[in-house]
């Protein structure tokens, strides 16, 4: 499906994407990106911060690096966060704060930590605001955006994520979202740049009634990142809240036969752990999900 996409996207509009791609390939903090990490089949393992949200960023990068991750989808307010439990709303989030960006450099460089992605950011009809936050991406070396994408706004991205080279993947949020389905994806990306794609949050397509594993499939060429969670046996589907995730591999989604799937296509977007449940104390569900997810692709 999604090659169709593309192709019918090539036929509408003259394609300057190669110039782009080689530009952000320069961007720096990118360097090494394109290698998987050691224990996890090869996949780009990175982690979502907003699973550490209790915590200042300061804190949540060195309990990355504890964890052994070295590449982090940055949660786009974690700058909101002055010590553990406070968050000051009132903050802008990073790509509009270049102070807080700037402090954060030396706090990565310490931990020896890459922000390769960053989300989930709302794309809305301020065209002005959405080109800041590319262009900042692009400087920034950020690779890929999770994003929630007004149904509006996609002509207008088009060129943008061509510009720039950078990423945006649709998050699927759930039900009440723009794009909680695959009907309702397929048709937000059809004849649209191949940078606009999927960020796929498996819990979500769970509490939407869709196979994640499915999804996964379907857009498996359009797919810039995805979240892996799982969810508690003995739930509703409608069922929304932190609490509902389960150590990865130990719920009723099958993150095995994910990854076999992206194996099997050669997956070279990021694979992005996000544990929201327990925000106090996540770090030993943490890191039992990330045992669990190298056993499962020692069997891959």
């Amino acid at each position: 499906m999604s090659t169709q996409i593309h192709n019918n996207w090539s036929r509408r509009r003259f394609v300057k994407t190669s110039a782009a791609v080689a530009a952000a390939a320069l961007a720096p903090g990118l360097t090494g990106c394109g290698d998987g990490d050691s224990g996890y089949a090869g996949f780009r393992l990175a982690f979502q911060t907003y699973g550490l949200r209790h915590f200042p960023v300061g804190e949540a990068l060195a309990m990355v690096r504890d964890l052994g991750i070295s590449q982090i989808e940055l949660w786009n307010l974690h700058n909101q966060m002055s010590a553990p439990g406070v968050r000051d709303k009132s903050i802008a989030p990073y790509h509009a704060h270049p102070g807080d960006w700037g402090a954060l450099q030396p706090l990565m460089q310490q931990n020896g930590i890459q922000a390769i992605a960053y989300g989930a950011q709302n794309f809305n009809l301020d065209f002005s605001e959405n080109r800041a936050i590319l262009e900042w991406a692009q400087r920034a070396g950020v690779e890929a955006i999770s994003a929630h994408i007004d149904p509006r706004a996609f002509d207008y991205l088009d060129g943008l994520v061509e510009e720039t080279g950078v990423k945006i993947g649709i998050h699927n949020h759930g039900p009440g979202w723009h794009h909680p389905d695959i009907p309702t994806i397929a048709d937000a990306l059809k004849d649209h740049h191949p940078n606009l794609g999927l960020y796929a949050d498996t819990q979500h397509f769970f509490r939407s009634a869709v196979d994640p594993v499915e999804a996964v499939e379907t857009f498996i060429d359009r797919l810039h990142g995805i979240h892996l969670k799982d969810v508690k046996h003995g739930l509703p589907l409608d069922h929304d809240s932190h609490d509902q995730q389960e150590v990865l591999g130990e719920g009723q989604i099958d993150i095995a036969a994910i990854l076999r799937i992206l194996k099997q296509h050669d997956y070279r977007g990021l694979l992005v752990l996000e544990y929201e449940a327990v925000p106090e104390n996540p770090i030993p569900s943490m890191k039992q999900s990330l045992q669990n997810l190298r056993d499962m692709c020692a069997n891959l």
